[in-house]
């Protein structure tokens, strides 16, 4: 049986009306994201990556297309329905931490599971479980004004968890830090992912930390340019999508570049490109054309340009 992406994006558009002028912030987006993954959406500033995960969170509706989340959509959701969706089904990590000031770590941390009913009692201990799972005990009862900015967010990606949520979106969450705590928490939001099975979906602009992603979304203009990387537990099917990305390969030619033992990004940038056009449906000039675009997108992993 084929896996379930637990979230589907179908053309997905968000646009907004400035004046006489219309904004395509996001412009016929298609996407399928698995669970367990740990994706990076990735660009310059103004490319869409905050509406991209600002309309999958359900904090504001599309202009057309639809989201789908285990197969629910979330246009047909109630304001109720929405709401707890937000409340149970997803975390939020953001840039600012948005921590309650005069609450302590503990305090803020389980705030999320009062507005379901939970007792005082298990509350607090989820919340302390979480804080020891992230490795930040220490916290506990301290307030913001106590704590440094990246004590300070890993206390928000706490928060996050303590819902046991299906899907975490962090927006930018080391943009406020110093490169250090930064480090420190990208690297704690990648072993929540692999040590919870969480889906965490990540916004950043910094090219250091795409090769900690199972796949990164390139976003430009409102739109993806490219998806890199590999499904996590993908299928024999599901890997060869990856080379579809490429200028000019479609279902029979990655079908056919797979059995020649091209099987991902990396096999057709180090190709030599003579061996590559004899591959069926491969001519000379495309297999120039695949090779260097394979090529970029493996800088690109590595965070590096064209230019470097």
């Amino acid at each position: 049986m084929a896996r379930k992406p637990i979230i589907k994006v179908v053309n997905l558009a968000k646009h907004y009306k400035m004046g006489p002028s219309t904004v395509r912030a996001l412009d016929k987006i298609n996407l399928e994201i698995y669970s367990g993954e740990l994706i990076i959406i990735f660009g310059q500033s103004g490319c869409g990556k905050s509406t991209l995960m600002s309309l999958l969170a359900g904090l504001d509706k599309p202009t057309s297309g639809e989201i789908l989340v285990r197969g629910e959509n979330l246009s047909n959701m109630s304001a109720n329905q929405l709401s707890k969706y937000r409340r149970t089904k997803i975390g939020m990590v953001f840039q600012q931490y948005n921590l309650i000031p005069n609450m302590t770590a503990l305090d803020n941390i389980s705030l999320p599971l009062a507005f379901d009913g939970t007792s005082r009692r298990r509350r607090a201990k989820r919340a302390r479980n979480v804080l020891e799972l992230i490795g930040v005990s220490k916290l506990a009862e301290r307030t913001a004004s106590e704590m440094s900015g990246g004590q300070q967010q890993k206390v928000s990606i706490a928060r996050a968890w303590v819902t046991s949520p299906w899907i975490v979106f962090a927006d930018e969450p080391t943009g406020n830090l110093d490169s250090k705590s930064a480090d420190e928490v990208i690297r704690l939001i990648k072993r929540l992912n692999e040590k919870s099975k969480r889906t965490v979906l990540l916004i950043t602009h910094n090219p250091e930390y795409l090769s900690l992603a199972d796949r990164v979304i390139y976003l430009k203009d409102g739109k993806i340019v490219r998806i890199s990387g590999q499904i996590k537990g993908a299928s024999r099917r599901q890997k060869r999508n990856e080379l579809e990305q490429l200028s000019g390969v479609g279902r029979g030619v990655a079908e056919n570049l797979f059995a020649a033992n091209y099987r991902n990004m990396l096999d057709v940038a180090s190709a030599d490109t003579d061996e590559l056009a004899k591959v069926k449906g491969v001519t000379k000039n495309m297999a120039s054309v695949i090779k260097k675009e394979a090529q970029s997108i493996m800088m690109a992993r590595e965070g590096f340009s064209e230019e470097e």
